[in-house]
């Protein structure tokens, strides 16, 4: 079962580079396997596959898509139930979210692709006990990844387990998380609850 992030995007600049942006973010929430024709009802206001695109030997089979997609966005799809929540001449606003973790990967090729605009991205999962805080500024992306204040919970209504805290990321490169696809190998004590 997925921990859903839920998730904040605000991309602010002139109107004629967030328009850009806009466009280009459109697209599906599931990206169509080759020889598929995409499903008009996963079209999405924000396509992570529009500002990183899977490259064509992943999209033979719906495993190898995934795999790349959890590796390289750390989400499986697009994300699931983007809205743009608010469209001004210099400002838009999007909520989705993604399973397990933050998409700090697309965040970033949104910031390299777009230097002229101020990309802000927010996030929580609070049964894991995460949230973090990015900016995108002139293509350089800078924030934290940290534990909430309530710490890691299996459960809204359990006591927090403050040791069980996943530490907090020190840089985007540190952030990497490596995706095998397979059989996972997991000992007991790796799990931390």
């Amino acid at each position: 079962m997925a921990n859903w992030v839920r998730s904040g995007l605000i991309v602010e600049g002139e109107k004629e580079h967030l328009d850009k942006f806009i466009e280009k973010a459109k697209g599906y929430c599931t990206t169509p396997l080759i020889g598929q024709e995409p499903d008009a009802e996963q079209a999405s206001c924000l396509d992570f596959n529009n500002f990183m695109p899977i490259p064509a030997e992943f999209l033979t089979d719906e495993n190898a898509r995934f795999c790349w997609c959890e590796e390289n966005w750390r989400d499986a799809i697009s994300p699931h139930d983007a809205d743009l929540d608010e469209r001004s001449d210099v400002r838009a606003v999007y909520t989705f979210s993604t399973r397990n973790s933050p998409v700090l990967p697309v965040i970033e090729a949104m910031g390299q692709q777009f230097p002229m605009l101020r990309i802000y991205y927010g996030y929580a999962e609070p049964l894991a006990g995460f949230e973090g805080e990015w900016k995108c500024e002139n293509g350089v992306m800078t924030g934290e990844h940290r534990p909430m204040p309530d710490g890691w919970r299996d459960s809204p209504e359990e006591p927090v387990a403050s040791t069980q805290v996943p530490p907090p990321i020190q840089s985007l490169e540190s952030s990497a998380i490596q995706v095998e696809c397979g059989e996972p190998e997991i000992a007991d004590e790796d799990i931390p609850f």
